[in-house]
């Protein structure tokens, strides 16, 4: 099996997250949308996963009365892509390593969500987290296919293949 790396799923999970609380569009169209990209490069990126996960940060967010959500996510993002869990700057292709490959063991909702809790917690005591002006995921050097899934343009209609 190709498992989706956590950093890649917590990612696409806050991003398809924050699209959906500031935009006018209903949450299964990112899920269904964000799910099939994901599901061309990984086998355990359903719809029921992703958008557990999505909820999943939405409550949490609600229970400990979170602000500004927008910068939250982006920030989130951003650190995720930007570093590794030890904190050293991710490197997305390398000559042996590639960050964007699958793992060996699936990644679980709780474990995405640890993740996003500790970095909430962090963000909330220190701002130094926050995304610099102007960054994108589009412009990492190396992320190709991930890039162009925070690109695409989701409508409506995306939300009708729910499974």
């Amino acid at each position: 099996m190709q498992f989706c790396p956590l950093w890649i799923l917590g990612i696409v999970s806050a991003h398809a997250t924050e699209s959906y609380i500031d935009k006018d569009v209903p949450l299964d169209a990112y899920v269904v949308k964000y799910s099939g990209i994901l599901g061309n490069q990984y086998s355990d990126t359903t719809t029921k996963k992703l958008k557990s996960v999505c909820e999943e940060m939405m409550l949490f967010l609600i229970e400990i009365q979170a602000e500004d959500l927008i910068d939250l996510f982006e920030s989130y993002i951003y650190y995720m892509t930007s570093f590794d869990e030890r904190g050293e700057p991710r490197k997305i292709k390398t000559l042996f390593k590639n960050a964007l490959a699958p793992v060996n063991a699936e990644v679980t909702v709780a474990e995405v969500m640890k993740s996003f809790k500790v970095f909430t917690f962090k963000y909330r005591s220190n701002d130094v987290l926050s995304v610099p002006l102007g960054w994108q995921v589009s412009d990492v050097e190396k992320i190709s296919w991930l890039g162009d899934l925070f690109d695409e343009e989701i409508t409506y209609r995306d939300g009708f293949d729910l499974g």
